[in-house]
C-alpha cells in the first residue's frame, strides 16, 4: 500500500510538471502571436506613411525637393 503511495504520489508531481510546462508554453504562444500582430501593425502603418507623403506631399519628404 504504501509503494502505490509513492506511486500515485510521483505521478502526480510528474503531471504538475507537465502542466507547468504546458502553460509556459501557452503563455509563450500568446506573446509570440501578440509579437506578431505589433509587428504587422506597424508595417501596416509604414506603409500608410509612405502612401500619405506621396500622395499629399508630392514625394518632396524623400526626394528632398
Amino acid at each position: 500500500m504504501v509503494v502505490a503511495v509513492d506511486v500515485v504520489r510521483e505521478v502526480m508531481a510528474v503531471v504538475a510538471v507537465v502542466v507547468e510546462v504546458s502553460v509556459v508554453a501557452m503563455m509563450v504562444d500568446v506573446l509570440v502571436v501578440a509579437m506578431i500582430l505589433v509587428v504587422a501593425a506597424s508595417a501596416v502603418a509604414a506603409v500608410a506613411v509612405v502612401l500619405f507623403e506621396v500622395l499629399f506631399d508630392g514625394c518632396r519628404c524623400f526626394c528632398g525637393l
